[in-house]
């Protein structure tokens, strides 16, 4: 007869129970346990980490928002055209960061599946436009974290530099 791992010659290798006499028996209903509550606790802090995540981004359209109707207010006094439209803008933001702030995390990405379902297009073009933005933001906030190495002298002495902030002649200054 052919012993099966385990010691198990029934044939019955597939049903391990708890209180069995197989050597391990008694671990794996504490191992599921174990992992059902690790499972539990990364669920809690997801949420968690959501809900905070969709806490700042209410509040950031709310500063946008105030930000627009500062700006509104400044127009309309200057009898600007643009300034009713921005005023508009500023009301839909003010709406948005209350729509965000009330709604669950689950609830907002569901709104936001079935508005990309119902209008493709819209959806599209709102992820290219929020792309491009964030691109001008990385690359502007990139740009001005240079300027700063650069007049501080991360790159280059500023010994090496003549009274114009020219290098001096056989001198590259060791930048490329």
């Amino acid at each position: 007869m052919v012993q099966e791992s385990g010691g198990n010659t029934s044939g019955d290798s597939g049903n391990w129970q708890a209180g069995s006499d197989r050597p391990g028996d008694e671990t794996a209903p504490d191992l599921k346990a174990g992992v059902r509550e690790t499972v539990d606790e990364v669920g809690r802090q997801t949420a968690d980490f959501a809900h905070r995540q969709k806490d700042s981004v209410a509040g950031e359209i709310r500063k946008t928002a105030q930000a627009l109707g500062d700006a509104s207010e400044r127009l309309q006094r200057e009898d600007s055209l643009i300034a009713g439209p921005l005023k508009s803008v500023c009301e839909g933001l003010n709406r948005l960061g209350d729509s965000v702030d009330s709604e669950s995390f689950t609830a907002l990405v569901h709104d936001v599946e079935d508005y990309g379902r119902r209008n493709p297009a819209a959806f599209i073009g709102a992820a290219v436009a929020l792309g491009f933005f964030a691109g001008r933001f990385l690359r502007s906030s990139g740009e001005r974290g240079g300027a700063h190495a650069a007049t501080h002298g991360t790159y280059a002495s500023h010994e090496r530099y003549g009274s114009r902030g020219t290098v001096e002649p056989g001198q590259d200054g060791g930048q490329p």
